[in-house]
């Protein structure tokens, strides 16, 4: 069956939340869709036996089931290809939209004034909760990214500011960028979305109709199955977060300026999150240290990547050039040499302190008095941070 709208929802032995998206979709004032349930590796009786008994039209339900899990952004695009639409909506089942979620997007993308726009996205809630036996228990709702008045690409870059169940966009978006990025475990909407909006824009609607929930209070009692991707694993989300942006830099690496971009969109991330980068390592243990050492040499890493990147020839003149372009997963040493040899100039990053460096380390204020270093900094990342010499922090 053809229709307006192609809702996916994926699935895995969550009953309970499965059966409160079904309530979700059924009460929809816009009734043109077809509702894709995609059982990725869960129990297919126990999915099956809710999708039964639920409200929605059952000539309106394609269920698609897997013994094995794929992953969430395979079982994305498995659902996408199977359904015919004009729209597509992620619907996750721990996720709600209000009943007049599709009336109000599909309104506005069939507009005059929505035909210039490839999706559009509404205003979030966020809502605290936790599972009790068979029982959802609501301890707090408040608005989320409130301050999101518009999707501009630079402040994608920084973070994902979209829920996958606020966004309705066209299908023949998701045909043109390809589908969601299948070797990312989890952030292959944010990866998906940043490539939306280097083909078009998406509007934001000043409505709240989506309800963002999150199992983040009564932890021992949720269960695996039932944690949210982002809450019960946010290590996951962190290292991930990396590898997205790696993956953007690697597809567009001969598109300097998007791939500047990208990793410069990192530091934006920081500027605004810097607790991730782990504070102060006094008072840490040796892992602890050592992981915030990691954090930030990878800081380090970025900053050189994204003014090789910033500064490298355009893709045009690749095509005519013996010269490799630059990869992003080279180590600090290696993107240190480069911009060396090609003689770019790379300023200390933020957060480190190059007076104190140098004041520390007589022997390399000396060499950059002679112009042995562009500074400090250029010395650490090709030899201080090898020698075990500190990383001074502002």
């Amino acid at each position: 069956m053809s229709a307006t709208v192609a809702i996916i929802t994926r699935t895995k032995d969550r009953p309970l939340l499965l059966a409160r998206a079904a309530r979700s979709v059924a009460s929809q004032t816009h009734a043109n869709y077809r509702w894709v349930v995609v059982n990725d590796g869960g129990d297919e009786v126990a999915a099956r036996s809710i999708l039964e008994d639920c409200e929605v039209d059952p000539d309106r339900i394609q269920f698609l089931s897997s013994p094995t899990s794929s992953g969430m952004e395979a079982a994305s695009n498995k659902g996408i290809r199977s359904s015919s639409s004009d729209y597509i909506l992620i619907h996750d089942d721990d996720d709600t939209v209000h009943p007049e979620f599709l009336e109000a997007t599909v309104a506005f993308l069939e507009s005059a004034s929505g035909q210039t726009y490839g999706g559009v996205a509404t205003k979030v809630e966020y809502i605290s909760e936790e599972i009790r036996g068979d029982e959802i228990i609501v301890h707090e709702r408040r608005p989320f990214l409130d301050w999101v008045h518009s999707f501009d690409f630079a402040e994608m870059l920084a973070q994902n500011m979209i829920t996958s169940n606020s966004f309705l966009y066209r299908r023949s978006m998701f045909d043109r960028i390809g589908g969601y990025n299948e070797d990312l475990p989890v952030l292959g909407d944010w990866f998906f979305n940043i490539e939306f909006l280097l083909h078009a824009d998406i509007k934001i609607l000043p409505r709240v109709l989506s309800f963002y929930h999150h199992r983040d209070r009564g932890k021992r009692s949720q269960g695996e199955s039932n944690a949210n991707s982002v809450i019960g694993g946010l290590d996951k989300h962190r290292e991930n977060a990396a590898r997205c942006r790696n993956a953007m830099v690697r597809k567009y690496r001969h598109e300097s300026g998007i791939a500047a971009a990208v990793v410069s969109g990192y530091f934006a991330h920081v500027q605004r999150h810097p607790d991730e980068l782990g504070g102060s390592a006094e008072g840490h243990t040796r892992g602890d240290y050592e992981s915030v050492a990691r954090d930030r040499t990878e800081l380090d890493r970025l900053w050189v990547l994204s003014h090789l990147l910033a500064n490298q020839p355009s893709s045009a003149w690749f095509r005519g050039s013996k010269q490799e372009p630059i990869n992003p997963d080279a180590s600090l040493v290696d993107l240190a040499r480069l911009a060396r040899d090609r003689q770019v100039l790379v300023p200390p990053p933020l957060g480190f302190d190059e007076d104190r460096y140098l004041k520390e380390n007589a022997d390399v204020a000396a060499e950059v008095s002679r112009g042995g270093f562009q500074s400090g900094f250029e010395h650490y990342a090709l030899n201080g941070h090898l020698e075990g010499r500190d990383r001074p922090i502002r």
